[in-house]
């Protein structure tokens, strides 16, 4: 059996389950004491109860948890608190959409060669003689386009890649996007004109947290 930790308590969650720890800690030692003691003890655990009942909806999200898992044994898996849990991704979101704009203020509009490319095989297909001339412009172009993107593709996939594909998953375990939503972002991170649109949408789900 193995034990993964998911990090420390907030220490605001700390001082706000000290007060009622303390009460039941001295209830519990009243009890052992006289008839008048006995009393006390019970008040003051009874208000220790009610008072941590009151306080649960409040830090109950800022708790860690337990869960079992199996895989190739059982697993003790400790689950960060849903709180940080929600801090540490909206942090991790906004380094990459930073990190996105960054890289793309850094290198040229890749809309602008295409865009290129595309004018020069319209104007050499018009003054064409023969429809094989037309032919391979066209294919000169297509080749151009196909290996431009693909190259697009390598080199997000080698900066951004990972770490978007994790942010997709978290955010779809989340139940915040829908598996046509993941399949869409991740096209959309392939290539420089798109990943614009993925930037806008990983925002706005940081938003959402």
């Amino acid at each position: 059996m193995g034990t993964q930790s998911a990090g420390s308590v907030d220490r605001s969650v700390l001082r706000r389950i000290a007060g009622p720890g303390l009460a039941l800690l001295v209830g519990a030692g009243l009890t052992v004491g006289g008839w008048t003691n006995h009393v006390a003890g019970a008040v003051l655990i009874g208000m220790a109860i009610l008072w941590g009942l009151w306080l649960l909806p409040t830090v109950g999200s800022r708790l860690p948890s337990l869960s079992l898992e199996r895989s190739d044994g059982i697993a003790l898996r400790v689950r960060r608190p849903p709180e940080q849990g929600k801090r540490r991704l909206r942090g991790q979101t906004e380094a990459v959409v930073k990190e996105i704009w960054a890289y793309l203020r850094s290198v040229p509009d890749s809309s602008v060669a295409s865009h290129r490319g595309w004018s020069q095989m319209v104007r050499i297909t018009q003054e064409a003689t023969d429809e094989g001339e037309k032919r391979a412009a066209w294919s000169e172009y297509t080749a151009a386009e196909t290996a431009r993107y693909s190259s697009e593709q390598r080199e997000l996939a080698e900066r951004f890649g990972g770490r978007i594909q994790y942010l997709v998953d978290e955010y779809q375990r989340r139940g915040t996007i829908n598996e046509s939503d993941a399949r869409l972002l991740m096209w959309q991170s392939g290539s420089h004109h798109w990943i614009k649109a993925a930037a806008t949408t990983l925002e706005a789900l940081k938003l959402k947290l």
